[in-house]
Protein backbone atom coordinates (compact mmCIF):
# COMPACT_ATOMS: atom_id res chain seq x y z
CA UNK A 1 0.00 0.00 0.00
CA UNK A 2 2.73 2.49 0.91
CA UNK A 3 4.38 1.74 -2.62
CA UNK A 4 0.80 2.99 -3.98
CA UNK A 5 0.56 5.79 -2.00
CA UNK A 6 3.99 6.77 -3.35
CA UNK A 7 3.43 6.68 -6.45
CA UNK A 8 0.18 8.42 -6.73
CA UNK A 9 2.02 11.09 -4.63
CA UNK A 10 4.60 11.36 -7.78
CA UNK A 11 1.51 11.20 -10.41
CA UNK A 12 -0.17 14.37 -8.81
CA UNK A 13 2.78 16.47 -8.21
CA UNK A 14 3.86 15.62 -11.63
CA UNK A 15 0.40 16.77 -12.86
CA UNK A 16 0.03 19.52 -10.43
CA UNK A 17 3.40 20.86 -11.81
CA UNK A 18 2.31 20.82 -15.46
CA UNK A 19 -1.57 22.12 -15.37
CA UNK A 20 -3.86 24.94 -13.99
CA UNK A 21 -6.57 22.63 -13.71
CA UNK A 22 -8.04 20.29 -10.99
CA UNK A 23 -5.77 17.44 -10.01
CA UNK A 24 -7.06 13.92 -11.11
CA UNK A 25 -6.14 11.27 -8.93
CA UNK A 26 -6.00 7.52 -10.19
CA UNK A 27 -6.20 4.63 -7.56
CA UNK A 28 -5.63 0.93 -7.73
CA UNK A 29 -5.84 -1.70 -5.89
CA UNK A 30 -3.54 -3.83 -7.48
CA UNK A 31 0.01 -3.10 -6.42
CA UNK A 32 2.56 -4.11 -9.25
CA UNK A 33 5.22 -2.62 -11.87
CA UNK A 34 2.83 -2.81 -14.25
CA UNK A 35 0.17 -1.10 -12.64
CA UNK A 36 2.34 1.73 -11.58
CA UNK A 37 3.17 1.92 -15.95
CA UNK A 38 -0.44 2.21 -16.40
CA UNK A 39 -0.97 5.14 -13.72
CA UNK A 40 1.66 6.93 -15.38
CA UNK A 41 0.53 6.39 -19.09
CA UNK A 42 -3.07 7.24 -17.98
CA UNK A 43 -1.88 10.94 -17.01
CA UNK A 44 -1.43 11.58 -21.15
CA UNK A 45 1.75 13.50 -20.76
CA UNK A 46 5.28 13.55 -22.07
CA UNK A 47 8.19 14.09 -19.14
CA UNK A 48 10.38 15.75 -20.62
CA UNK A 49 14.17 16.77 -19.01
CA UNK A 50 15.12 15.33 -15.85
CA UNK A 51 12.78 13.26 -13.94
CA UNK A 52 13.29 12.41 -10.17
CA UNK A 53 11.32 10.11 -8.56
CA UNK A 54 11.01 10.06 -5.25
CA UNK A 55 11.79 6.94 -3.16
CA UNK A 56 12.11 5.51 0.80
CA UNK A 57 15.05 3.30 1.26
CA UNK A 58 13.85 2.87 4.81
CA UNK A 59 15.87 1.65 7.88
CA UNK A 60 18.43 -0.96 7.55
CA UNK A 61 16.76 -4.69 7.75
CA UNK A 62 13.75 -2.70 7.57
CA UNK A 63 10.30 -3.64 5.70
CA UNK A 64 9.37 -0.16 5.09
CA UNK A 65 10.65 0.63 1.55
CA UNK A 66 9.99 0.77 -2.20
CA UNK A 67 11.56 -2.45 -3.65
CA UNK A 68 13.78 -2.26 -6.64
CA UNK A 69 11.89 -4.57 -8.47
CA UNK A 70 9.08 -2.68 -8.11
CA UNK A 71 10.72 0.64 -8.86
CA UNK A 72 12.73 -0.53 -11.98
CA UNK A 73 10.19 -0.25 -14.85
CA UNK A 74 9.16 3.02 -14.20
CA UNK A 75 12.62 4.25 -13.69
CA UNK A 76 13.82 2.53 -16.96
CA UNK A 77 10.47 4.24 -18.75
CA UNK A 78 10.93 7.92 -17.05
CA UNK A 79 15.01 7.47 -17.70
CA UNK A 80 14.54 9.08 -13.62
CA UNK A 81 17.03 10.09 -11.23
CA UNK A 82 15.86 8.53 -7.29
CA UNK A 83 15.62 11.21 -5.01
CA UNK A 84 16.18 10.74 -1.04
CA UNK A 85 16.14 12.32 2.01
CA UNK A 86 18.20 12.28 4.46
CA UNK A 87 16.63 11.93 8.01
CA UNK A 88 16.51 14.80 10.42
CA UNK A 89 17.48 12.31 13.58
CA UNK A 90 20.78 10.04 14.02
CA UNK A 91 20.79 6.74 12.54
CA UNK A 92 21.32 4.70 9.45
CA UNK A 93 20.24 7.33 7.23
CA UNK A 94 21.64 10.79 8.50
CA UNK A 95 24.11 11.25 5.79
CA UNK A 96 23.91 10.57 2.12
CA UNK A 97 26.83 8.06 2.51
CA UNK A 98 24.67 5.77 4.88
CA UNK A 99 21.51 6.24 2.20
CA UNK A 100 23.67 4.89 -0.63
CA UNK A 101 24.81 1.70 1.62
CA UNK A 102 21.69 0.98 2.58
CA UNK A 103 20.53 1.19 -1.06
CA UNK A 104 23.06 -1.17 -2.08
CA UNK A 105 21.88 -3.70 0.27
CA UNK A 106 18.57 -3.32 -0.78
CA UNK A 107 19.57 -3.68 -4.07
CA UNK A 108 22.00 -6.70 -4.42
CA UNK A 109 20.53 -7.57 -8.09
CA UNK A 110 21.46 -4.11 -9.25
CA UNK A 111 18.17 -3.71 -10.97
CA UNK A 112 18.11 -0.03 -10.75
CA UNK A 113 21.62 0.68 -11.95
Amino acid sequence: MKEMMAFILLCLLIQQSLQKEKSKVFFSKEISSEKMIQLLEKLEIELKGKVGLKVHTGEENGKYFLRPDFLADIYHKTNGTFIECNAAYNGGRDTTEKHEEISKKIDKQNIIQ
